[in-house]
């Protein structure tokens, strides 16, 4: 599959909020995909992030159950936790805020996905009672202590989700300059 969250990108920050997604030349060192442009103004540094479909398959780790449907343990967290370390390499060495653009071409992963990533958690309201939330911890605990500083590091998270018309989540961390970003150049679209 051609995917290609680079080009998605730039057309839909130039279509929707008059943003310049800039390409950084690629060096000997590990770089990042973009400068963020406001009126050629720098206001971020930016890294892409595609998620591919996953085809099920035993090599990749998938069973058949007895209804003869594929399943495997929910790695999304993970891959997502990968991206992120990988990205925030590329990124630290600017002196600019940092943004990671996801761009999601899987079917069986959504924005949810991003944000157990982060916390570790999903909560979930109770159908009985809609006021009693119950968490769901994710058993990746040890990789998420592995970046969790990498995850502070980042201010502000981008969702592109494609196969869902190009819906857009924002998810800042508390942190100021994330909230900052998405408060002048993002608003009104969905934070997350």
């Amino acid at each position: 599959m051609n995917l290609d969250g680079e080009k998605l990108s730039e057309k839909l920050f130039l279509n929707k909020f008059g943003l310049s997604l800039n390409k950084i030349e690629k060096g000997n060192k590990k770089t990042p995909d973009f400068i963020l442009l406001k009126d050629n103004e720098e206001i971020a540094v930016c890294e892409v992030k595609d998620l591919e479909e996953v085809v099920p398959s035993k090599k990749a780790g998938w069973n058949v159950n007895k209804f003869n449907c594929w399943t495997r343990k929910d790695n999304a967290p993970q891959k997502i936790r990968t991206k992120i370390h990988k990205a925030y390499n590329q990124l630290k060495a600017y002196n600019l805020p940092r943004v990671i653009i996801f761009v999601n071409f899987c079917t069986m992963m959504d924005v949810d996905d991003l944000k157990q990533a982060i916390n570790g958690y999903l909560p979930y309201e109770s159908r009985e009672n809609p006021k009693e939330i119950t968490y769901i911890f994710d058993k990746s605990k040890d990789s998420l202590e592995r970046i969790k500083e990498e995850i502070k590091g980042i201010n502000l998270y981008v969702w592109i989700q494609k196969n869902h018309n190009n819906e857009l989540y924002f998810r800042c961390l508390d942190d100021k300059i994330g909230r900052n970003l998405y408060n002048i150049h993002f608003k009104p679209h969905l934070i997350n």
